[in-house]
């Protein structure tokens, strides 16, 4: 009897590692299907970034004029300024007569008049500085 019950504790032990077994090779090979499909999925999205990377570099590429047209851009642009700081000068000076004329004109308000157009003068004189400075 006592070789029937550890023959049939044997038995039942073997039965029960046998399910822990298929239970545990479909736990594995569940675990094997979603390792699968995240590496699919990372696939995917890798593969994504290389084609917005390459369409990237293709836009870069594309958009680089040439140096000639660069330094023409450049020449071009500092003409501008020059002319924009040459016209602003001017204005300054404009804006300096016309309120020395005010003060002459309003004697009451004489003071302030005078102070806006010595203003005017110095941001004048700082601006052709500038222009003097920009253009060498």
């Amino acid at each position: 009897m006592v070789a029937q019950t550890l023959e049939q504790r044997s038995l039942e032990r073997i039965e029960r590692s046998r399910v822990l077994l298929t239970l545990s090779g479909a736990r594995l090979t569940r675990e094997e299907a979603e390792l699968r499909r995240k590496l699919a999925r990372q696939g995917r999205q890798q593969a994504a970034v290389d084609r917005a990377s390459a369409e990237s570099r293709r836009k870069q590429g594309a958009a680089r004029p040439e140096p000639a047209a660069l330094a023409e851009r450049s020449r071009l642009l500092r003409q501008q300024s020059l002319a924009t700081l040459a016209a602003l000068a001017a204005n300054e000076e404009e804006v300096a007569r016309v309120h020395e004329d005010l003060a002459a004109r309003h004697p009451a308000g004489r003071e302030e008049y005078l102070r806006i157009a010595e203003h005017a003068r110095t941001a004048a004189r700082r601006t052709r500085e500038t222009l003097r400075s920009f253009a060498t």
